[in-house]
Order: C-alpha cells, then structure tokens, then sequence
C-alpha cells in the first residue's frame, strides 16, 4: 500500500454518523473528505463538531463524482440504503452500510426481467445456498492500493 490514505466520504448525518466519524479519524490508512447529507446543515455541523476540514458536498451525486472518494460510508434511513449502495457500487466505490440493506428480502434482489426475479424466489432453498444472493466479501487493508 502506498502512503497515501483511502478517502472516506460520509453522506447522512444522522447520530450513527459522528461515531462513524469517530472511527474513521482513529483508522491510519483513511482521511475523511468529504460530509454529506440531505440537509447541507446538519453535514456543516457534523464537519464543525469533529473539527474536520473536508469538503461538505449536496448529494450523493456530487460524493460519487469526487475523485478523492474511495469509500462511501453510507448513514442514511434504512429505506435509502439499497439504492445509494447500488449507486457508490456503480461508480466503483467501496462501501459500508449498517444493517438493513433493504427493508425487505425482495428489494435487495436486482434482477433483468420478471422472469429471473421469478425463478430466484422461487428456488428451492438447497438451490439458494449453492448460489447465495448474499456475498461476504474480506478485504485486507494491507491489499488495497490507491493511485
């Protein structure tokens, strides 16, 4: 791994965020660089509390375009979870969300056309472990490289 540190940015600034950022400002190999949230104020306050000196952007949008962000810690409502991850995850970035992904089974499924949601819900269980909807994925900080 190079010197340089994995940008972090936070969007949704709800309670869990300032523990986020906590956590984030103990961790060497990440920098917090940017805040977001629905509300410009509250991410304003969050970066004056911490005392950060980052970026404070408008949407998710602006976060996801930002060539210094490599993870995007997602603290927003349980409902907006599922599309934001899918967002950062399409514009290549790493992710945390806190349980739930979704609200429901169903709504983190993503499929092409009726048919496959259809086959996939109804699988026979035997088949849904063999080929889980559900990945874990383990990565080691000393692995990650930033350019």
């Amino acid at each position: 791994m190079k010197d340089a540190k994995l940008g972090v940015a936070i969007h949704g600034v709800g309670n869990v965020a300032y523990a986020h950022a906590a956590s984030w400002m103990k961790n060497p190999h990440a920098a917090i660089v940017s805040i977001s949230s629905r509300r410009k104020e509250s991410a304003r306050r969050l970066v004056e509390k911490m005392g950060l000196t980052c970026t404070v952007h408008d949407t998710l949008d602006e976060v996801l375009k930002d060539d210094r962000v490599d993870i995007v810690n997602l603290s927003g409502p349980n409902h907006v979870h599922a599309d934001q991850g899918i967002a950062a995850a399409e514009a290549g970035k790493h992710i945390l969300i806190e349980k739930p992904m979704a609200r429901t089974m169903l709504r983190s499924i993503r499929v092409k056309s009726k048919a496959e949601l259809k086959e996939r819900v109804f699988k026979h269980p035997d088949e849904i472990n063999a080929d889980p909807v559900v990945f874990r994925w383990k990565y080691r900080i000393e692995e990650l490289s930033v350019a």
